[in-house]
């Protein structure tokens, strides 16, 4: 059997501010903010983690349900996906020590964002890519 990855999307555009993980959702403008054992799986998954490091890190946790929804939802919004393993898989996850976790899933934005999207540019600037 082969074993599954976590895939970051190319179209997610995560940034680690420390204790708080925001990663927005370019298609739709949906933002999610992770902290706690949130933000240690976010880093985790985005390492390269594999489905069973993930599975067996969140299992029996206080918080396992809430870590479950996390990658339900961050799936559904096209921000996470697996894929099968290619090469090394990232390191083993341990999140003993994270705290709860925490996230938030916000799409208040989402309209603003479909109005006027983010466009990559080279260094000429908009409109040029």
């Amino acid at each position: 059997m082969t074993d599954l990855q976590w895939q970051v999307s190319e179209a997610a555009l995560p940034e680690d501010f420390g204790d708080e993980i925001i990663c927005m959702a370019v298609d739709s403008g949906i933002f999610y903010s992770m902290r706690g054992a949130a933000a240690h799986l976010w880093r985790s998954v985005a390492g390269g983690a594999t489905q069973e490091q993930v599975r067996v890190a969140i299992s029996g946790r206080e918080d396992e349900q809430a870590l479950t929804a996390l990658l339900q939802d961050l799936t559904r919004d096209g921000i996470l996906g697996l894929v099968e393993l290619d090469g090394r898989p990232g390191d083993a996850l341990d999140l003993a020590d994270a705290g709860p976790a925490k996230y938030s899933r916000n799409d208040q934005f989402n309209d603003l964002l479909l109005l006027d999207p983010i466009h990559d540019v080279t260094e000429r600037g908009w409109p040029f890519t």
